[in-house]
């Protein structure tokens, strides 16, 4: 749906005639990319709990987390629409807001060039771990790094309002 929406040449003018009403009372198109970001933020959080509960393991971490960051880049990029109506300075104001801490999130857990990501540092504290993930006090030190910054997300995303 995200790439339909961003497809469409002037959106929401350019797609079927009845888009730019649904998207003028229910923001479809940034409700799509917040979606979209949740979902995988939501897996990455799930594997993470496997991971600690079960003592199973996932390779694509990594993966979810990028694809989160691109996700929120993508969710930053929308314009803001004047089908929103009186809402539309909200909106863009929430949107911005939701999207960039998401995208912090993402960052922070992937690192930069120069700071190495928390989601690195959990993957390789895990293969030195001798115990049960639950029970490695190095690994639980960087997921309770995790678990903060994703708490911080999320206050960040709920101070404005809801879209």
């Amino acid at each position: 749906m995200a790439t339909l929406i961003e497809n469409t040449s002037h959106y929401p003018s350019g797609a079927h005639r009845d888009v730019s009403e649904v998207e003028g009372k229910s923001y479809m198109s940034i409700r799509t990319f917040l979606h979209l970001i949740s979902l995988y933020f939501n897996g990455y959080s799930r594997a993470l709990g496997d991971m600690l509960e079960n003592d199973v393991s996932y390779t694509d971490t990594i993966k979810v987390l990028e694809n989160m960051k691109s996700a929120a880049e993508r969710c930053l990029k929308r314009p803001s629409l004047s089908v929103w109506g009186a809402r539309q300075s909200e909106i863009t104001h929430s949107k911005q807001v939701m999207c960039q801490a998401q995208k912090d999130f993402a960052e922070k857990a992937l690192g930069t060039e120069q700071v190495i990501g928390l989601e690195f540092q959990r993957i390789e504290i895990a293969k030195r771990c001798d115990a049960a993930l639950s029970e490695c006090t190095e690994h639980q030190a960087v997921f309770q790094e995790i678990v903060q910054a994703a708490q911080e997300m999320n206050n960040r995303a709920n101070s404005v309002p809801k879209i």
